[in-house]
Parts: C-alpha cells; sequence; structure tokens
C-alpha cells in the first residue's frame, strides 16, 4: 500500500457505514505517539461520546485534562467534503484525535516554548488554529499553565468540532479551576472572510496547530491568516503534522511567498527522534515516517513583513 493512501484510508473508514459488507479495512497498526496516558472518566459512554481523561506528567507535574471523543469513527461521506462547499471548514479534526496534536503539546511543555517567547505584558496571549474535536493542546497548555495567559481563544471552522470543543472547555475550567480569559471561536481561514475581530490581528504571541496541512486548497489562506494574526517582531507559530508526500512542503513555499520566516526540523526532541528509531526498526511495515512522524515547522514575521 502506497504511504499517500493511509490516511486517506483512515478518512474512508471513518465514513464506512457499520456494515461490514460496506467497510474498507485498514490494517491493524497500533497508534504512534501516544504520550500521554489516558483512562475512561466516566462509566457509561452517552449518544456514541464518552469522556477520557488524559494525564500530562511533565515537570514535576502531573495534572489532567478531559476530552469527549467519539466511541467509533464514524463520518457522513458530506461531513468529510464539506470543505469543497465551505471554504474554510476542514472536517477531519472531527473523526479522531491526530497523533500530532499530542506531540505539539509535549513539545511546547518539555522544550518550555511559553517561557521563551518575548512577551509585550506578562500575559501570553495564545490562539490554536483547526483545533478539531479535542483541542487537546490547548486544554494540555490550560491545565499545565506555565506561564500566564491572557486571550486564549481555541478555534476551528467545523461548527460541529466547536460544540464538542466548547463542552470540553466548561468540563476543564470546573476541573482544574482554570481563571483564564478562554474562549472558544469559529474561524474559517480564507482570509478576506476571517471571522477574528480586528483588533486580534498581530496580537497573538503563540499560534498553535496540529495536523492542518492535509487539503493544499487551504495552505495560501492557512498562511495568510496566520501572517494577519501573528504578534511582530516576537510572535511564533508552531506547527506539527507528517510531511505526507508534498503537502508539508507546498505549504512552506507559500508561508515564504507571503511574507513569513519559515524553519523546518525534523530532528527537535530526542525523545520524539528515540520514538522514531524504535518505530522503525519494530514496526518496519506499519510505521512510515512520511505518514506518521510529526514535523516541526516554527513561523514568524519577518521585518519587511510586519512593516
Amino acid at each position: 500500500m502506497k504511504d499517500s493512501q493511509r490516511h486517506w484510508l483512515t478518512l474512508r473508514q471513518a465514513i464506512c457505514k457499520r456494515h461490514e459488507s460496506n467497510h474498507t479495512k485498514i490494517p491493524s497498526t497500533p497508534e504512534f505517539f501516544q504520550l500521554f496516558p489516558s483512562t475512561a472518566a466516566a462509566e457509561k459512554a452517552i449518544d456514541g461520546w464518552r469522556w477520557k481523561q488524559y494525564k500530562i506528567p511533565l515537570h514535576g507535574n502531573s495534572p489532567s485534562v478531559l476530552i469527549r471523543e467519539k466511541c467509533e469513527l464514524h463520518l457522513a461521506l458530506q461531513d468529510l467534503v464539506c470543505h469543497r462547499e465551505n471554504k474554510g471548514v476542514d472536517n477531519t479534526g472531527n473523526i479522531k484525535m491526530w497523533s500530532s496534536e499530542q506531540v505539539l503539546l509535549y513539545f511546547i511543555l518539555s522544550n518550555r516554548v511559553c517561557q521563551s517567547i518575548t512577551r509585550s505584558s506578562e500575559s501570553l496571549n495564545v490562539c490554536e488554529l483547526g483545533s478539531g474535536m479535542s483541542a487537546f493542546a490547548s486544554f494540555g497548555l490550560l491545565a499545565h499553565a506555565p506561564v500566564p495567559f491572557g486571550t486564549f481563544w481555541i478555534t476551528d471552522g467545523n461548527e460541529k468540532a466547536l460544540k464538542n470543543v466548547q463542552q470540553c472547555l466548561e468540563k476543564n475550567v470546573e476541573h482544574f479551576k482554570c481563571d483564564v480569559d478562554a474562549h472558544v471561536r469559529q474561524v474559517l481561514w480564507n482570509h478576506a472572510e476571517c471571522s477574528l475581530d480586528t483588533s486580534k490581528r498581530g496580537s497573538f504571541d503563540l499560534i498553535i496547530a496540529s495536523d492542518c496541512l492535509f487539503f493544499r486548497s487551504f495552505h495560501t489562506d492557512l498562511a495568510q491568516l496566520i501572517r494577519s494574526l501573528l504578534r511582530p517582531d516576537t510572535g511564533l507559530c508552531i506547527l506539527l503534522q507528517p510531511k505526507r508526500g508534498k503537502s508539508m512542503d507546498n505549504f512552506v513555499e507559500i508561508a515564504c511567498q507571503v511574507g513569513l520566516s519559515v524553519s523546518v526540523r525534523t530532528d527537535y526532541d530526542p525523545f520524539i527522534s528515540k520514538l522514531d528509531a524504535e518505530y522503525t526498526e519494530k514496526y518496519k511495515d506499519a510505521y512510515k515516517p512520511d505518514i506518521h512522524y510529526p514535523v516541526l515547522i516554527e513561523i514568524s514575521l519577518n521585518e519587511v513583513s510586519s512593516t
């Protein structure tokens, strides 16, 4: 099986009917880069959804977050292709929590990214783009709170995903007594219709996103959106996702064209590199770095682009 087909098979399985005759089987493979242990947070699932509790043990602190997840990976075909009718809406985040989300949170916390950003005030303004239905990285940051947060926006273009994220936000605010100006917002990536108000443009110290480069048709809009939201001079955007053929390279090229400074790293964390080597050795047939190994993209504004 070609590497480029495997991600589509995951998506296809999610939209297949429950009946076995209509299923396309994905080869049984382990879930890679599952970095944080989870347990059921409730005895029974409700309406096909269940609450799971993830522990995030880093830096001597072990808070947990609550995420509402689907019991089965099913999705209507019209939902998956909704990006064709509704520009700026990617529904792949409604299928499952992709492994890049966990790696994104791990990288930010273990490398003290929040502490390293030069801020104009004591608090850090954060925006997650394309949160999907879990917004795992955002809730992990809120739970750990490595620095004081100011505005914290969790965004996606898909209304179904946002409804679930709103439930997760309410549950987690109560769970770890979070006192942060956190909001769930719909943000479409098409630049002309950006639904963030103008006062937020150029105000975010940290922008994060994971596995958001699957559809090439979104690349230009996403690059323009990052450029408009990122704080000049000091702001940092972190993207983590597998390379997936030329998809990531295509976005990097576009990001540079719109005036962003882009750095791409594959060897960005010793622990993640160690796991990569272990998976390559142990799962030679199943583990394909092109579709499994999250690559780090760091983006900032050039001096020219910030004027």
